[in-house]
């Protein structure tokens, strides 16, 4: 019920661990995406992840996928920001 409340969840660094989610999890987690899909005149869920398009797919499943890519999906392919950072600042590569 808490993340069904909020006007806006925001799920950062989503898959960051990649580990395979229990059967357990994943369902919690679609029913989550899926209430807020179906209420997304109200609800506004952001997610950031390093995950490809597959490998959402592949883990979290197609329906999954087609939820969290059916509103407006932002793509941003540059360096790490706080490696780029680091190696600046260290010299180390």
């Amino acid at each position: 019920e808490t993340l069904k409340e909020p006007r806006l969840v925001i799920l950062d660094e989503f898959g960051a661990s990649r580990k395979i989610p229990s059967e357990g999890f994943l369902d919690f987690l679609c029913m989550i995406i899926d209430f807020r899909w179906r209420n997304r005149e109200e609800k506004g869920t952001l997610i950031t992840t390093n995950l490809s398009g597959k490998e959402t797919s592949d883990w979290y499943g197609p329906a999954f996928l087609s939820r969290i890519t059916s509103g407006i999906v932002k793509r941003w392919d540059h360096p790490d920001r706080r490696l780029v950072k680091f190696q600046i600042e260290t010299g180390i590569e």
